[in-house]
């Protein structure tokens, strides 16, 4: 289908601030700005910005135009004011106003979009709040919403005639409201916050819906607060959600998808109910969850779900951490009877049950579902209604106490003695993947100079030595490459002698360079003549080889061959050494003519240098 773009052939500046004397004009002239947003809109087409200076702007902005709006500051959800709010209006019995309703997406930047709260005017049933972004597309083909920098808040709902009773709320106003119904939406949100407003439900950070509707977070935060309240991200319908770096900390549901696929990496979610995946009347549910923390404050952490014939739900979690601390199941697989398959896959996680005080630990709870687990740690299981889980300490996985450094305090990170360290399974690291913290994942940990992940979100660092890797021998020579052996009373031995007969120099001396302490060994071989003997390749027999010469092989083709002699050993320093050979072995001088030597050495981990060679020659004194 084809995407709804703005014309940005003559694209307009169109200036807002609370300092303008009267809404007239176009707006486009900085030194005489408009004074509201919506005389601003009016004035634009399609590709169009919208400059909006600070201050609170109490109107709801609703435009099929596909405009960018830039404010001067969101601030954030904790506590610093933004510098350009937009709130949707209160109205008399009515529900709470959006703050922004952009059918066809566009760009919204720098400001902070609330909207309005729900109507508790002695009202039997309090009203609704209103979202403070609603993108909902009402057209054919694919409509884009970038955010960026955005806080967008969701209004309280209202309070019917007994405001103590929660069933006379009206539903908290959604964040974000993301709807692919009829046309296709797609959400790309950066660096941006996210809350829900109070309410009997519906409350959501953010909301998306659809078999065409997408949302791509990143590097972002959503929120929830108060009872009741709703979900930090919810997907219906089909909808497609990826999460990157974000944090979402709420009071009752975290991140949920009800239809349609959910990936999340490297992301912290607190909640009730942090993690949920589920299928009913006959959908297909998907979830991913990589590198990430999950805490569950009062339920079960993570959960597949799979309600009615013909549903599937599938939940994934990789090099994840997933804790529960209450008295529900850390991670658990549910398949109603009837219904199709729910499953879970742990790889390289943590799966652990802190519950309260004489409550039995449950990390993994396979009711009617099956949870499949490979190189993962968890300690105890249990299986219910025909639902099976792989055993604890089975295969690759690891039972027992994950050590990690806090947890009562929060901290899941893994101390420096786990016995989690090391352990995961590197086939399903991706290049380049980072844990949690950011930090690269597959590090050597145990420091046994062998690169592997951890079990769980967070990579241990800090740990790694130098490995020993080959010694390296560079440089390797002789001093004297033509000598005699030394004599018995030619002179002091370790010297290079003269003889005054023949000026002759007696001995020699091996040199060269070693790149770390070692064993260094010499070997010295004489270079002598030989016949060729057997057949190069033969199918049967013995190989070719250089033999001593002797009256059989006599007429056999000539070759050479090296025969050992001695050895020379010592154990020596990193840098320049040197090694004395007088030309004797065992007091006996070596016989003339042309030799070799080879020098190799080994560390104290055993690793071996690549051999190098010099030739020589003996003479006689």
């Amino acid at each position: 289908m084809a995407a709804v773009t703005p014309a940005v052939a003559s694209a307009a500046t169109h200036y807002v601030a609370k300092t303008g004397s009267s809404d007239s004009g176009d707006c486009t002239n900085p030194g005489a700005p408009c004074l509201t947003i919506g005389y601003a809109v009016l004035q634009a087409t399609d590709g169009d910005t919208i400059q909006i200076g600070p201050g609170a702007y109490v109107e709801s902005i609703d435009t099929e135009k596909v405009l960018t709006f830039i404010g001067a500051g969101s601030g954030t959800l904790d506590g610093i004011p933004a510098t350009t709010l937009i709130r949707g209006p209160l109205a008399p019995g009515a529900d709470g106003a959006p703050a922004m309703v952009l059918p066809h997406g566009g760009e919204v930047r720098s400001l902070r979009a609330e909207g309005g709260k729900g109507a508790n005017e002695s009202l039997t049933n309090g009203e609704a709040g209103g979202a403070g972004i609603v993108f909902d597309s009402n057209a054919p083909g694919l409509s884009t919403l970038h955010i960026d920098d955005v806080v967008a808040v969701g209004g309280d709902g209202g309070a019917g005639e007994n405001p103590v009773d929660p069933f006379e709320l009206g539903a908290g106003g959604r964040g974000l409201d993301a709807r692919g119904q009829p046309g296709e939406v797609a959400v790309f949100a950066t660096d941006s916050e996210f809350a829900g407003g109070t309410g009997l439900g519906l409350g959501d950070a953010i909301m998306v819906r659809g078999p065409g509707a997408s949302a791509d977070i990143v590097r972002s935060k959503m929120e929830t607060e108060g009872f009741p309240s709703g979900t930090g991200i919810v997907g219906f319908s089909g909808a497609q959600l990826s999460l990157d770096s974000v944090e979402i900390d709420t009071e009752r549901f975290g991140a949920a998808i009800y239809e349609g696929s959910m990936t999340i990496r490297r992301s912290r979610i607190l909640g009730e109910f942090p993690l949920e995946a589920i299928a009913s009347g006959g959908t297909t549910t998907m979830a991913q969850v990589i590198d990430s923390l999950i805490i569950s404050t009062g339920g079960t952490a993570a959960e597949s779900e799979s309600y009615d014939a013909g549903s599937t739900s599938s939940l994934s979690l990789v090099g994840s951490t997933i804790v529960g601390l209450s008295s529900d199941a850390a991670v658990t697989a549910h398949r109603e009877e009837g219904s199709g398959p729910a499953t879970v896959i742990l790889r390289n996680s943590i799966a652990r049950h802190l519950p309260p005080p004489g409550v039995p630990q449950t990390d993994l709870l396979a009711n009617g579902g099956v949870i499949d687990a490979t190189s993962s740690s968890f300690t105890t299981r249990v299986e219910e209604n025909g639902g099976s889980a792989s055993a604890p300490g089975s295969g690759s996985n690891v039972t027992g106490d994950p050590l990690f450094i806090h947890p009562r305090k929060g901290n899941f990170a893994l101390q420096g003695t786990s016995p989690l360290i090391d352990r995961g399974d590197s086939s399903v690291v991706q290049p380049g993947e980072l844990d949690f913290a950011g930090s690269p994942r597959s590090l050597d940990g145990n420091r046994d100079c062998l690169a592997a992940p951890d079990m769980g979100a967070f990579e241990v660092t800090g740990q790694g030595v130098p490995c020993d890797v080959a010694p390296e021998i560079t440089q390797f020579g002789l001093t004297n490459k033509v000598f005699a052996p030394v004599g018995g009373k030619g002179g002091a031995k370790g010297s290079a002698l003269i003889s005054a007969r023949k000026k002759v120099k007696r001995g020699t001396r091996f040199v060269y360079t070693l790149s770390e302490d070692a064993k260094v060994t010499i070997a010295i071989e004489r270079r002598l003549k030989g016949r060729r003997t057997g057949r190069l390749a033969a199918p049967t027999g013995p190989k070719a080889r250089c033999a001593k010469v002797t009256r059989a092989n006599r007429k056999a083709p000539r070759c050479v061959r090296f025969v050992k002699v001695t050895s020379l050993g010592t154990q020596a320093k990193a840098g320049k050494q040197s090694l004395f050979f007088s030309g004797r072995v065992r007091g006996k001088a070596l016989k003339p003519g042309p030799y070799r030597a080879t020098i190799v050495a080994k560390d104290a981990a055993g690793h071996t240098s690549s051999p190098h060679r010099v030739s020589f020659r003996i003479v006689r004194g």
